[in-house]
């Protein structure tokens, strides 16, 4: 019997100790949003970061609200914001629009407007068969514009950040 007390305040103390530490970590202001900037260690997060799709993606800017990858169906976005991460919608390959028939749009047109549920704030996909690039609009959670472009070999100018 005394055995069995002693193996329950064992496991007892274990769990507190675990749920006060976790407690700790969770409540440091930083720790919120640590897997964007990767310094989750420096402020001893001990819960594991949400599912974040690598850096290595499209745009390599490493505060940015949408992240692009080139996948076999098209390009694929994903949302972030807020320290977390949501799937976006998924564009076909530039060379698609650059194949287009005849009738196609001359000017810059709009291929795909949502709002980012992470940060609240709008995301404007467009084509320009011009230049033949996609220029994506979107805002920073502060309100602070972000816009950048995609041309038909996947390379990615940023033209506010």
């Amino acid at each position: 019997m005394k055995r069995l007390i002693a193996l329950v305040v064992a496991i007892g103390v274990i769990l507190l100790i675990t749920a006060v530490e976790d407690a700790a970590a969770q409540n440091h202001q930083f720790c919120s949003d640590c897997h964007i900037h990767g310094d989750c260690e420096r402020y001893n997060c001990v819960f594991g970061p949400p599912p974040v799709p690598p850096l290595s993606g499209l745009v390599q800017h490493h505060s940015t609200p949408l992240r692009v990858f080139d996948h076999a169906e098209g390009l694929k976005f994903y949302l972030v914001g807020n320290g977390g991460v949501q799937e976006g919608p998924v564009i076909p390959h530039i060379k698609e629009f650059t194949n287009w028939p005849v009738g196609m749009p001359d000017k810059e047109f709009v291929l795909s407007t949502f709002v980012n549920e992470l940060t609240d704030m709008p995301v404007t996909i467009t084509y320009d068969p011009a230049g033949e690039f996609l220029r994506v609009v979107t805002c920073y959670q502060d309100g602070k514009q972000y816009v950048f472009t995609i041309d038909v070999d996947n390379q990615v100018q940023h033209e506010v950040w």
